[in-house]
């Protein structure tokens, strides 16, 4: 691992780039990767290995320096062979100053990343693309490719199953329970659910009947928002999304959506009975 100045030379032609690096070999397998990629930063280093080809290049270590004198040093060599002079050479710039990974993080806060994020997503282009029925097919064909994948099935599940994972829907379930608007509706939904006549019925059992999990599942089929659901290629009825899941071999979900318009669930639709 060199660490210091380099110059890159056309042999063809006799121009020069130069350049400094902490890993000089490292470096100009960086270029040569660009150039291949044709995405190198230097247009004018692009533009000729698209005429001559990268076999032309030959790189030269000029001098080896400690990395606090990189771009001191880098300078004088710039000030001195002036490869920024199109008839000279390829670099685009002549200042040797660069902007560290640090100074980049540093710029792009949070804050202007969600800016940047907001702006490209409510732009008319975005939402064009993102909304059409190519792209939604698009995406939806690949994710169900790389669930048919069982390696890359398993991967997912591991990941949703992982103790970060848990840990993050941890905190955000907590967090999202001591918001007050969110404490609000769900005892408005609870509430809701246990109409008179439903309060009346439950008295009418002591508490240890609920402490056996048959009777809890007796008591959610009794509840006023269970809904049936029916598979309409089949024709078969189901008390709930989770039993026809169950039954198909997919998840909750999967069925859920299969209700709605133009979606399928292994070539499945349903629909909701009450």
């Amino acid at each position: 691992m060199t660490c210091g100045i380099y110059k890159i030379t056309n042999t063809a032609n006799g121009k020069i780039y130069i350049g400094s690096s902490k890993n000089i070999e490292s470096r100009w397998s960086c270029h040569l990767s660009d150039l291949r990629r044709n995405d190198h930063h230097s247009k004018h280093l692009q533009r000729a290995a698209d005429k001559y080809d990268i076999s032309v290049f030959k790189l030269e270590v000029l001098q080896e320096t400690k990395e606090d004198e990189l771009i001191k040093v880098e300078q004088e060599y710039l000030d001195k062979l002036r490869p920024y002079d199109k008839n000279i050479g390829y670099n685009i710039s002549d200042r040797a100053e660069r902007i560290s990974g640090e100074a980049l993080k540093k710029c792009f806060t949070p804050e202007i990343r969600e800016k940047i994020s907001n702006s490209v997503k409510n732009s008319k282009a975005f939402k064009e693309s993102h909304n059409s029925k190519e792209y939604r097919a698009k995406i939806s064909e690949r994710a169900k490719r790389q669930w048919l994948d069982p390696e890359t099935r398993a991967k997912m599940m591991n990941s949703l199953n992982s103790e970060e994972s848990r840990a993050k829907k941890s905190t955000a379930a907590k967090k999202i329970s001591l918001d007050p608007e969110f404490k609000r509706k769900h005892r408005e939904g609870i509430e809701k659910s246990f109409t008179p006549e439903r309060k009346a019925d439950l008295s009418r059992y002591p508490k240890e009947y609920f402490s056996d999990p048959e009777n809890r599942h007796k008591q959610c089929l009794n509840s006023p928002y269970r809904k049936q659901i029916m598979c309409n290629e089949t024709g078969v009825v189901y008390d709930s999304i989770a039993q026809a899941a169950k039954d198909v071999g997919v998840s909750p979900k999967s069925v859920r959506l299969a209700t709605r318009p133009g979606r399928t669930c292994k070539n499945l639709t349903f629909k909701y009975l009450r």
